[in-house]
C-alpha cells in the first residue's frame, strides 16, 4: 500500500506544470487513491476534452525523477505524520476502519513503511497495477458518443495494461461475534471525548441478494425516525455534546456491501462512561417506542418523506456522475437502484421495519469506541 502510494504521488508530482495548464483553461484534473484502486477524474469543456486526456499518458508514463520521488515521499510522511493532530472525529473514521477492516493501515505505519522506501522499489508497482491490471472508463455531459468511443481509446493506448485482469475478489471485513469495546484515550484527564456505538448489518450485493433493498431502506428510516429525537435530547436538551449524530456507512467487501448504523456523540464536558449509557439508555427507550408506539399513520409519513427524496434529482452533475461511477466500478451495473428503492418502499411495512429494530439494534451484537 505505501509504495503504490508513492509511485502515484511521485507520478503525480511529475505532470504538476501539465495540470497547471489544463486548470488555467478551465479542465480539471483529480486523483484519488485507495487501497486497491487508482480513480482518475478529468472534467471541462467537452471541445477539447481529446486534447486534455493525453495528461493521462503522461501520468502512467512510469517516469518521474528522484525529485518528484523525494518530493512525494516527503509529503506523504508528513500527511501521515500529521494524523495525530486530526481532529477527534476524523480519527474516529480511522480507528474504526481499523477494526472493521482486515487490510486496513493506520497513518503511523503507513509512515514508518514510506521511510523504508526508495525509488528502485516502484518498479514492482508499475508491473503490478499497470502492465497487469484493470480499466473501468465512465463518461458523461454534453459529449457527442463519437468523441465519448475516441476516449476509450485514447485511453486504452495512454495505459498500457498488457494482461487485463478481472474485479479484485477478497473478504475484507471482519466479523465480531460479541459487543466490543475499543478504548483509544490516553488519559480521563482528556476533556475532548468521542464516544460512538456501530451497529452491523449482514453484508448484501445488489445483484446477488434478493432483499438487497431492505437493508438501505432500513437505514435511511432508521435515521429519519431516531436522527432528530437523538439530536434533541442528547445535543439541545441535556447538552451532552456538541457532535450529535445517527449515521450509516457502507463499507465494501467481496464485491458486496456492508452497512454500519453509527450513534456519535463528542464531548467536552462529561467522562465517556456517562456519554456512553445516555446513548444506551436513548436506544433502549427509543427502539422501545418504535416497537410499541409508532403508528402506522406516523410510520407512513416517513415513508412519503423518504419517497421525495429518493425523487428528487441529483443536485450536480458530479453527483450524479459518482452515482452512476460506483455502480460501474463495483460492476454492478444497476443504474436504476434510486427507482427500485422507490417501487419497494411501500412493502416495507412498519411490521418489516419493527423486524429490523429487533435484529440489528435490540438483539445485535455492537462495536463501541472511546476516543
Amino acid at each position: 500500500y505505501a509504495s503504490t502510494l508513492l509511485y502515484y504521488t511521485s507520478a503525480y508530482n511529475s505532470i504538476i506544470k501539465i495540470k497547471d495548464l489544463m486548470e488555467n483553461a478551465g479542465y480539471i484534473f483529480y486523483i484519488k487513491l485507495n487501497i486497491d484502486s487508482v480513480y482518475l477524474t478529468i472534467s471541462g469543456y467537452s471541445e477539447k476534452i481529446l486534447d486534455a486526456i493525453k495528461i493521462i499518458k503522461y501520468f502512467f508514463s512510469g517516469k518521474f525523477t528522484q525529485d518528484n520521488f523525494d518530493q512525494a515521499q516527503y509529503q506523504l510522511i508528513q500527511n501521515f505524520k500529521n494524523f495525530s493532530y486530526d481532529t477527534v472525529l476524523s480519527k474516529f473514521a480511522s480507528f474504526t476502519q481499523e477494526k472493521i477492516f482486515k487490510t486496513f493501515f493506520m497513518p503511523d505505519k503507513v509512515a514508518k513503511e514510506l521511510e523504508k522506501i526508495n525509488m528502485d522499489d516502484l518498479i514492482d508497482v508499475y508491473n503490478r497495477s499497470i502492465v497487469n491490471g484493470r480499466i473501468s472508463i465512465f463518461t458523461m455531459g454534453n459529449i457527442e458518443k463519437d468523441i465519448s468511443k475516441q476516449i476509450n481509446k485514447k485511453i486504452y493506448k495512454y495505459i498500457k495494461i498488457k494482461h487485463q485482469t478481472n474485479a479484485m475478489t477478497y473478504d475484507n471485513i471482519k466479523e465480531y461475534q460479541e459487543n466490543e469495546m475499543f478504548i483509544y484515550k490516553k488519559s480521563d484527564k482528556d476533556i475532548n471525548v468521542l464516544v460512538g456505538l456501530l451497529f452491523p448489518l449482514p453484508s448484501f450485493s445488489e445483484l446477488k441478494t434478493k432483499n438487497w433493498y431492505e437493508y438501505v431502506l432500513f437505514c435511511r428510516l432508521f435515521e429519519v425516525i431516531l436522527g432528530n429525537d437523538f439530536y434533541y435530547e442528547l445535543r439541545t436538551e441535556k447538552e451532552i455534546g456538541y457532535i450529535v449524530r445517527i449515521r450509516s456507512a457502507i463499507y465494501e467487501n467481496n464485491l458486496e456491501q456492508k452497512i454500519y448504523i453509527k450513534f456519535i456523540v463528542q464531548s467536552s464536558k462529561y467522562k465517556y462512561k456517562y456519554i456512553l449509557n445516555e446513548i444506551e439508555e436513548f436506544i433502549k427507550k427509543h427502539t422501545n417506542k418504535i416497537l410499541n408506539e409508532l403508528s402506522n399513520i406516523d410510520y407512513k409519513e416517513y415513508i412519503e418523506s423518504e419517497k421525495n427524496k429518493l425523487k428528487r434529482d441529483f443536485d450536480t452533475l458530479s453527483d450524479l456522475a459518482a452515482y452512476y461511477m460506483n455502480s460501474i466500478v463495483d460492476e454492478i451495473y444497476q443504474f436504476n437502484s434510486r427507482e427500485i428503492l422507490l417501487e419497494k418502499i411501500d412493502l416495507f411495512t412498519l411490521d418489516v421495519f419493527r423486524s429490523f429494530v429487533e435484529r440489528f439494534i435490540v438483539n445485535n451484537t455492537k462495536l463501541c469506541f472511546v476516543i
